[in-house]
């Protein structure tokens, strides 16, 4: 049975007067974040980047919207392949990390570290890797070490990125050489 999410979904467009009038519209549907998160992590969902889109906007708006799925969230983020929707799930997940960080546990960050590696390694587009170095920055302390290897990841490419990716590795890379200060001066 198709929902009435899905149906509101498939009817819409990313214009940002027809995301508005999605969005209050699945509002009122019952279960709509957990038919939204499902249809962001179906990568045969015809919805799934509108999903994203659409939970994207609504989170902005609701801080705490994905506070009781954290998990499934964040455990499901591998399975997100289309660049356009896993741009938006990084964007998420570094929200999570940056306004929602009092609500995961030690599991959580060291999966979105994880993850965060994985879209470095994957040669992600830019956006996605410039979220996934903020996640890195963001959680460096708690991860040094894997922040060292990130950093040596970065300078290799950091000559042939772009002024995002860079601005985005310049804080890391500041905020890692003073850990490596910290750490020699022990």
């Amino acid at each position: 049975m198709i929902s009435e999410v899905y149906e509101i979904l498939l009817q819409g467009n990313t214009s940002r007067v027809m995301r508005s009038t999605m969005l209050s519209q699945i509002q009122q549907q019952h279960n709509a974040v957990e038919k939204l998160l499902g249809y962001l992590f179906d990568t045969t969902s015809k919805v799934q980047f509108l999903a994203s889109i659409i939970l994207d906007d609504w989170l902005m708006n609701e801080a705490d919207l994905l506070d009781k799925y954290i998990d499934s969230f964040i455990e499901q983020l591998p399975k997100v392949k289309d660049e356009s929707t896993k741009r938006l799930a990084s964007k998420m997940a570094l929200f999570l990390v940056k306004k929602r960080k009092d609500k995961l546990y030690h599991v959580n960050e060291e999966s979105l570290f994880n993850q965060s590696l994985e879209w470095l390694t994957q040669n992600s587009k830019v956006a996605t890797e410039a979220n996934a170095i903020q996640i890195v920055t963001q959680l460096c302390e708690q991860y040094p070490q894997g922040a060292f290897i990130v950093t040596e990841l970065i300078e290799v490419k950091y000559a042939e990125k772009t002024p995002a990716y860079q601005s985005s590795a310049k804080k890391l890379l500041h905020k890692v050489n003073k850990l490596k200060a910290k750490q020699i001066a022990v």
